[in-house]
């Protein structure tokens, strides 16, 4: 009997933040940085993964997102990551492998990618 390996959910830590203006539902799975104070959103090419979104709740006043900060996730990707890379995120939801540091510069990049799919991975942070 063939079995599926996942380790998806494994450690999940979840935190509230304040979602950027253009977070949207179809926003909900993609990967997210800092963008302000107490403030997650798609961000810039290169910036610093801080996890996926996993809830939008922009009717609330104020409105309110879930982050999945800790855990392993599955994550869409841009670019062609391998295995162990540490990755940031594209800007555009996704993450990317994080760009290699000249020496003596502290590196970029967080997690570890576990596994690659077609258009997802899995990403242990």
């Amino acid at each position: 009997m063939a079995r599926n390996i996942s380790c998806v959910g494994v450690g999940t830590v979840n935190a509230s933040f304040k979602p950027h203006s253009s977070l949207t539902q179809d926003d909900i799975g993609k990967a997210v940085t800092m963008t302000g104070d107490n403030e997650v959103g798609l961000g810039a090419n290169q910036d610093e993964l801080v996890g996926r979104l996993a809830f939008l709740d922009d009717n609330a006043t104020p409105a309110v997102c879930t982050v999945q900060i800790d855990g392993v996730m599955e994550l869409p990707f841009s670019g062609t990551p391998s295995i162990n890379d540490k990755v940031v995120v594209d800007g555009a939801g996704n993450v990317a492998t994080a760009p290699l540091m000249a020496a003596g510069q502290p590196n970029k990049g967080r997690g570890l990618v576990f596994s690659v799919g077609t258009s997802k991975l899995i990403l242990g942070v």
